[in-house]
C-alpha cells in the first residue's frame, strides 16, 4: 500500500489484468447477492426509524464481498457471529486508530511492550496465519487442476467449471515466474493489503456518500430516479 518506484511499478503492472471487465462482470452475481443481504439487514435494522451508525452494515457488506469475489472465502459476517479472522481485523483497525492520535505507539518497540501493542501484535498474528492458510489451499487447488487446465489468459476464468480468483489466482501464476521474484511473504503482502484496502476504503467511501445523500434529499431523490431508470 504505500511502497514505491520499482516495487510499485512492478507490483501494479502485475495485478492491473486482475481488474480485466469480463473478470468483474463474473463478480456481478456476488455483488448483488450481498448487497440484497446488507438492504433486508437496514430494512430490519431501522424500523424504529432512529438514526444510527451505518458504516460497521456497511463494512460487513464489503468484507464479504472481497473476500468471497477475491479469496473465495464466505465469511458471512452480515448474518453470521464474526469469525476470529474478521474480529482480527476489526480490531487492528480499531487499534491503528487509536495509535494514530497518541505518538508514543508510533515507536514500535515501546508500543510492543504496551497492553495495546500487545493485543496489535496478537490480531496481526491470526490475520497473517489466516492469509498463510488461504494461499496454501489454493496453491493445493491449483495444482490440482493444473493439468486439466489450459491457460488462455484472462479470458479463461474457470478450473473445470470452478471460477478461478482473479486476484489471487494472478498472484500465484505471477510468483512460478522467476524473474517475478515473488516470495510467500510477498504474497502474504499483497494478499492482506488488497482484503483491507478492498473493504476498509470502500466503507469509508459510501458511508461518507450515504451521510450526504442523507443531508441532501433533494440529491438522494435524484440517485434514487437515476438508479431506476
Amino acid at each position: 500500500m504505500t511502497s514505491k518506484g520499482a516495487k510499485w511499478q512492478t507490483r501494479r503492472k502485475m495485478l492491473t489484468p486482475s481488474f480485466h471487465f469480463k473478470i468483474l462482470e463474473d463478480f456481478v452475481i456476488t455483488f448483488n447477492e450481498q448487497s440484497n443481504i446488507f438492504v433486508e439487514i437496514l430494512r430490519e435494522e431501522f424500523k424504529d426509524r432512529q438514526a444510527k451508525n451505518i458504516c460497521r452494515y456497511i463494512t460487513r457488506c464489503a468484507l464479504d464481498i472481497v473476500g468471497e469475489t477475491a479469496m473465495d472465502i464466505k465469511f458471512d459476517s452480515q448474518t453470521k457471529e464474526d469469525t476470529p479472522y474478521v474480529k482480527a481485523i476489526n480490531k487492528a483497525c480499531e487499534i491503528v486508530q487509536f495509535k494514530a492520535i497518541r505518538p508514543w505507539h508510533w515507536i514500535y518497540f515501546i508500543s510492543r511492550l504496551t497492553p495495546v501493542g500487545i493485543q496489535f501484535d496478537a490480531a496481526l498474528k491470526t490475520i497473517h496465519n489466516f492469509t498463510d492458510q488461504v494461499i496454501k489451499n489454493r496453491k493445493l487447488e491449483s495444482d490440482r487442476s493444473k493439468n486439466n487446465e489450459t491457460n488462455t489468459g484472462v479470458d479463461e476464468i474457470y478450473w473445470n467449471g470452478k471460477r478461478k480468483l482473479a486476484f489471487l489466482d494472478l498472484l500465484l501464476e505471477a510468483q512460478k515466474n522467476p524473474e517475478n521474484n515473488l516470495s510467500d511473504l510477498d504474497l502474504r503482502e499483497e494478499v492482506d493489503t488488497f482484503l483491507f484496502e478492498g473493504h476498509d476504503t470502500i466503507s469509508a467511501n459510501l458511508g461518507w456518500t450515504a451521510f450526504l445523500l442523507a443531508s441532501y434529499p433533494e440529491c438522494q431523490v435524484r440517485v434514487f430516479f437515476f438508479i431506476n431508470h
